[in-house]
């Protein structure tokens, strides 16, 4: 049989490999015992060994004869580096053809490459613009039918109910007309509800429209869960403490949009309040919101689910009332009332 042989290079049992004691084979990896020593610079040694055992085919090395796990992880590191080394090098740098000049070929396909790069940011940019643009117009089209929804809501008819106990909503709350006045309309309203804002210079003109026959109460009521519309209330009272309810009333309404951000001071100031510091006092008062509360309760106790609430005498309007609603309840107020005397 035929001895098999094995090559030896220096390279291949570095300080990994020499602290145990054996020499690796650079063909098949196999282990060769007492191998001579190379020099630093020497050729390669042909040493003749142990042939394969029966059974092994060959180009396979026996599990046993296999070098140590160290230096198969070691080989296997290394040759990975080298590899991932190579891939980088081969795609970072330009081959040309043979034959072809490499100065012009690479700079040939510099400018494909920006001229890629180029027409890739384009077609981003491109994109991009048609998403904001679709978002714009899905912006558009819900803020109308927003709109839409709104203006339903503003010109759908008030729903109307009858209320026995009427006379004694109107007992508290803050008073703008005659107290004597034939028709009381109370009014449960939110400074923060766009309706309400609506509302408001409905109910203005009808006490111009009817003078000295229709009063106005105004009474609170926020949601719960709106601070600024509470903090607003708290603010028109302390601001009526002064005698500035009606101005005050007018300028929450028409800075509503700046509910919140706009200090509360400064619009006491724009309604004549002349105490700013009383008024400051007044806004950190727990007492105030006794107030606020007693009116969110009478507007439950009502059955105001919504705002703004109107009750023209003994007809209880839930929703919005325009003026030509508002204007015929206020009639049949009167006509009643004349008709009862």
């Amino acid at each position: 049989m035929t001895p098999a042989l094995h090559f030896i290079r220096k390279e291949h049992y570095d300080e990994e490999e020499a602290h145990l004691g054996d020499r690796v084979c650079a063909c098949c990896g196999r282990r060769i015992r007492d191998a001579p020593p190379l020099g630093d610079r020497g050729p390669p040694v042909l040493r003749a060994r142990m042939p394969q055992p029966p059974g092994v085919r060959p180009g396979r090395v026996p599990e046993r004869l296999q070098p140590p796990r160290q230096v198969q992880s070691l080989r296997w590191r290394h040759g990975l580096v080298a590899r991932s080394i190579g891939r980088r090098a081969g795609s970072a740098v330009a081959r040309p053809s043979p034959g072809a000049n490499p100065t012009v070929e690479t700079s040939d396909e510099r400018n494909q490459s920006m001229n890629r790069k180029s027409s890739s940011r384009r077609g981003e940019l491109l994109l991009n613009i048609a998403v904001v643009a679709s978002a714009l117009s899905a912006i558009y089209a819900v803020s109308n039918r927003i709109i839409e929804r709104n203006g339903a809501l503003v010109n759908a008819p008030p729903r109307v109910e009858a209320v026995e106990d009427w006379v004694t909503y109107g007992l508290q709350g803050h008073r703008m007309g005659p107290s004597n006045a034939p028709v009381t309309i109370v009014n449960f309203s939110d400074f923060t509800c766009p309706f309400c804002q609506t509302q408001a210079p409905v109910l203005r003109t009808v006490r111009s429209q009817f003078a000295g026959q229709v009063a106005v109460v105004f009474r609170h009521q926020p949601s719960q869960r709106n601070e600024v519309g509470r903090r607003a209330a708290v603010a028109v009272e302390c601001a009526a403490r002064a005698d500035a309810f009606e101005p005050y009333h007018d300028l929450l309404f028409r800075h509503m949009d700046s509910l919140g951000t706009k200090s509360w001071t400064s619009i006491a100031h724009e309604a004549g309040v002349a105490d700013t510091a009383t008024f400051r006092t007044c806004m950190g008062d727990p007492t105030i919101h006794d107030t606020v509360d007693r009116d969110v309760a009478a507007a439950s106790k009502l059955g105001a689910v919504v705002t703004p609430t109107l009750l023209i005498n003994n007809i209880k309007a839930l929703g919005y009332t325009d003026l030509d609603s508002l204007s015929m309840f206020v009639r049949a107020a009167l006509d009643s009332r004349s008709v009862s005397q």
